[in-house]
């Protein structure tokens, strides 16, 4: 059974000052004005508004809310800083940039294999961190600012990850990207109604059988012994860490250094939302014991999947499609009205996807001598992709190259 849960509140207070506290303001004329934040306490001092703003344009997102941002490598021992610029007019922002700064080497993927590159001052703005009224004033804003951050040597290089093509600065800065790293789908599950039965109407009348027979499968297996259980307060977040990151790293994502762990970043990243009244993770609990587990946030009525899997030995069990199909009932009942499965392309999210749109990574460098290294690298890293999805995709060899190589890093693990 699903435990009841109260009403989430998805508005923070700021514990900091009026909008002021933001120091670095600079009018640009025509009643337009810049305001820069480049710490934690001045970007305090725009939180709410950018929350607003980002509402009122499309959605808030955990990669450009700023308390949010603040988990994932904000902080001195990370040598990582945030960085917000508002563009305002008349008092009203029209545009906006969120991300952050760091100074440290990137992780370029070549297939499994990462290669690092060298030590850079980066830019990075990930998903939801340009936020636009859709007018041209504001395009040009944000193409000149970050031009302008390169020129001055403000930083090396600036990473635009999750960019949408239909965003409304994709092809302006597309013209300004030194190179592009990533292209794929964004899939997202717009739900159907107000119920699990509206969640099953959706699906093909061969789906709806698999997805019962998957269900009497598991009860038979566990002989009925099974529940959903879920976690959304900040003295549930220890608990549920310590046994999900057991459970996570008897995961292939685990054997390939990938997806949910028992780390700072989150414990820092549940602590938060959790705080905030975001957090909603769960457990598909079989025999008393957690056998497959979700993390995810809620953001206005968006729900943002960050993380889950399932003990390996009962693969054949769909476990983890089991609990989804149950966590998206439970979202309908606090009035969820969409799932962001966020980067990546897999037969899960198309399977239970029901839009999508395409999406880049886009980078825009400067030219010292680092940086054209860089760019080398990662230029490598694009041709690697491009005989991928010109060469093995079309013959039906690239999912079995990766099945092999994640067979192969799967067994060297002790």
């Amino acid at each position: 059974m699903l435990h009841s849960f109260g009403s989430i509140s998805l508005e923070a207070k700021s514990t900091a000052g009026p909008q002021s506290d933001a120091r670095h303001m600079a009018e640009i004329g025509g009643g337009r004005a810049v305001v820069t934040a480049r710490s934690l306490a001045e970007a305090a001092g725009l939180r709410d508004e950018l929350r607003s703003f980002a509402y009122a344009r499309g959605k808030l997102t955990p990669f450009s809310d700023l308390d949010a941002l603040s988990t994932i490598g904000v902080g001195p021992e990370d040598h990582a800083e945030p960085y917000a610029v508002v563009y305002r007019e008349s008092g009203v922002p029209y545009c906006a940039i969120i991300g952050r700064i760091l100074l440290g080497r990137s992780i370029c993927r070549i297939g499994y294999r990462a290669v690092s590159t060298p030590k850079l001052r980066r830019f990075e703005i990930s998903y939801g961190g340009l936020v636009t009224d859709g007018t041209l004033r504001a395009e040009h804003s944000v193409c000149t600012h970050l031009d302008k951050m390169l020129a001055d040597h403000e930083v090396d290089c600036i990473t635009i990850h999750g960019l949408a093509t239909r965003h409304q600065t994709y092809a302006s800065l597309s013209r300004l990207a030194s190179f592009r790293t990533r292209f794929g789908k964004h899939w997202v599950y717009r739900l159907p109604g107000t119920s699990y039965a509206d969640v099953l109407k959706g699906f093909s009348r061969n789906h709806r059988h698999n997805i019962r027979r998957k269900d009497r499968g598991v009860l038979d297996h566990f002989k009925g012994a099974v529940g959903v259980r879920l976690f959304c307060r900040i003295e549930e977040v220890t608990d549920f860490m310590t046994r999900t990151a057991s459970l996570a790293g008897k995961t292939y994502q685990a054997a390939l250094g990938l997806g949910f762990s028992d780390s700072i970043k989150w414990h820092r990243i549940l602590e938060t939302e959790a705080r905030l009244g975001r957090l909603r993770c769960y457990w598909l609990v079989c025999g008393g014991e957690p056998v497959a587990f979700q993390v995810g946030v809620v953001y206005g009525d968006t729900y943002f999947l960050h993380a889950m899997g399932y003990l390996p030995e009962y693969g054949e069990l769909s476990l983890g499609t089991v609990l989804h199909l149950r966590v998206l009932s439970d979202l309908m009942t606090i009035g969820v009205k969409e799932v962001d499965y966020e980067f990546g392309d897999s037969e899960f999210k198309r399977t239970y996807g029901s839009d999508s749109w395409d999406e880049a990574t886009l980078h825009l460098c400067g030219h010292s001598r680092r940086t054209r290294r860089c760019r080398l690298v990662h230029r490598c890293a694009v041709l690697a992709s491009i005989v991928k999805s010109t060469v093995l995709q079309p013959l039906g060899l690239d999912r079995k190259l990766k099945r092999v190589l994640r067979h192969l890093r799967v067994a060297r693990q002790p």
